[in-house]
């Protein structure tokens, strides 16, 4: 799109104007009439062709051309599951997970908390196999996200799954203490960072050797996305999902994944958060 186009009455921009993460305008005369994306971080505008999907809810024409949904997850829950295979996760037992997407009403109604996106249940059974004790589990993410969003959110879930069996944290809400809550939010963050770093890398790879101009638009835009993700992170002051990821993730720098792993799986890191 025209980058001097406003894109709620599609003309010319010729005064102020205010701009999105993905560089979309809307003059001042409109900005009041603009909604944001629920999707795209919340700082992206709702353009003419994007469209209310809950009472409260409007998502961007962007993401919902990109949207994840019960008929077309698998393939990103397989990218995120790899993923953290890959960093060393290699022991979250996938079989007893089930992964689901809901609503905005049907998220509240599991979870009291208003801007919930993502959400992770477990309780305690015996496995018929061998006789063990351990936890089935459910994994809850937001409807109508982009799929690099729902990435993000899923590989976060799925890390607090980790810790779940890990007995790094147990089912009724970390035994009430918030220091211990704090480190696994942190750390379950980590799941967001690595899902970014790897589109980010992956669209970089594709803009530099791609000779198609719609694929290299397209790997800017998700570059552009990753950044901004990323920059989130880096400026959050969050004491969970901020300041404890954070310090996390320079011990990670520092020590590398296979040792902040075991580290995570030995409830060591309250050395440092």
């Amino acid at each position: 799109m025209n980058k001097d186009i406003c894109i709620h009455c599609g003309k010319p921009i010729s005064y102020k104007y205010y701009r999105d993460w993905n560089d979309n305008k809307v003059c001042l005369e409109h900005y009041e009439y603009i909604n944001c994306c629920c999707c795209c971080c919340c700082f992206g505008f709702v353009d003419r062709d994007g469209r209310q999907v809950e009472h409260d809810r409007y998502v961007c024409s962007n993401c919902l051309r990109q949207e994840v949904s019960p008929d077309n997850m698998q393939s990103h829950i397989d990218f995120v599951y790899k993923l953290l295979y890959d960093k060393g996760f290699n022991d979250i037992q996938r079989d007893h997970i089930k992964i689901e997407i809901i609503s905005k009403g049907q998220m509240q109604k599991l979870y009291s908390e208003v801007d919930a996106v993502g959400l992770h249940t477990g309780y305690s059974q015996v496995w018929n196999q061998n006789g063990r004790t351990g936890f089935k589990q459910n994994v809850y993410v937001l409807s109508h996200l982009h799929y690099i969003i729902f990435e993000g959110i899923l590989a976060h879930e799925l890390i607090h799954g980790w810790q779940l069996q890990q007995n790094i944290a147990d089912s009724n809400g970390y035994d009430d203490d918030i220091n211990r809550k704090t480190r696994s939010e942190g750390f379950a963050q980590l799941g967001t960072y690595i899902v970014m770093k790897k589109r980010y890398e992956e669209a970089k790879y594709l803009y530099e050797h791609s000779t198609s101009l719609d694929k290299r638009e397209q790997a800017i835009e998700i570059m552009r996305l990753c950044r901004y993700k990323l920059k989130n992170e880096r400026d959050n002051d969050d004491p969970m999902y901020g300041v404890a990821f954070k310090k996390i993730l320079e011990r990670k720098n520092i020590v590398g994944w296979y040792q902040l792993i075991r580290e995570a799986r030995l409830d060591l890191l309250k050395k440092y958060v």
